[in-house]
């Protein structure tokens, strides 16, 4: 058993030399066999990775390539990530770019089409996305990211953006209370669907803004007093 162990793994290795990003199907070849199971059984002896590109199609041995400073590497017909497949590399460069990313920016990145990961990460709410400029841009799930990223992404554009960027900034000060009866003010001040456009400029559950603004309206947020009750300077009394 251990001899053939070694006979597979020279013929992999040869492969891999003569190859340098091998297919599945000739992985399978090299080693007589139509099962992917034996093949992954056999191959994961070696530090390989699978593309990025066309689908996870191509394989190559990690000491036959160099990643750039973004992580990536070209290899013969195939791109190669260190952070994995299509998915996992889409995440990892949102989570670490300053301002967030479109699909198109990310694309020229990339050099493939990210719109299927894109859609799969807002699925499973590993990102978040917002509309910007009636474009969407993709940001990181980690709230303390993002409202960096969204004041970034705000800052490289208009003044009217900038004001938004500013409100963003302002906002990310306040404690919980205080972030609910603000989005609420914000929303009275739009008037129809401001909940809605609101919730999603601050990164808001719609609910949220909607209790901030209930409060407001009914007067029942509850104002934290400066002073102690009857503290200050005492009152002046009037002369009859």
């Amino acid at each position: 058993m251990v001899k053939s162990n070694k006979i597979n793994l020279d013929k992999l290795k040869g492969l891999f030399n003569k190859i340098t990003t091998p297919t599945i199907e000739e992985l399978k070849r090299v080693l007589g066999t139509n099962s992917r199971m034996t093949v992954f059984r056999n191959i994961s002896k070696l530090s390989y990775i699978s593309s990025y590109s066309h689908r996870g199609k191509y394989y190559v041995l990690v000491e036959q390539i160099k990643f750039d400073k973004k992580g990536l590497c070209s290899h013969g017909n195939a791109m190669f990530s260190k952070y994995g497949n299509l998915v996992e590399t889409v995440k990892a460069f949102i989570n670490k770019s300053e301002k967030g990313y479109s699909a198109n920016e990310l694309k020229d990145i990339l050099l493939v089409e990210v719109k299927e990961p894109l859609f799969n990460l807002i699925l499973k709410k590993r990102i978040i996305r917002k509309k910007f400029k009636r474009i969407y841009i993709y940001f990181s799930i980690k709230a303390e990211i993002r409202k960096r990223q969204e004041v970034l992404r705000y800052k490289s554009v208009s003044e009217d953006d900038k004001l938004k960027a500013s409100i963003i900034l302002f906002f990310c000060l306040l404690d919980e209370k205080q972030k609910r009866l603000y989005a609420g003010l914000e929303s009275m001040k739009i008037g129809h669907g401001g909940d809605r456009e609101v919730a999603s400029t601050l990164g808001l559950h719609t609910n949220t803004v909607t209790q901030g603004r209930k409060e407001l309206l009914s007067r029942d947020a509850e104002i934290d007093r400066i002073r102690k009750k009857g503290g200050g300077r005492a009152a002046i009394k009037k002369n009859s």
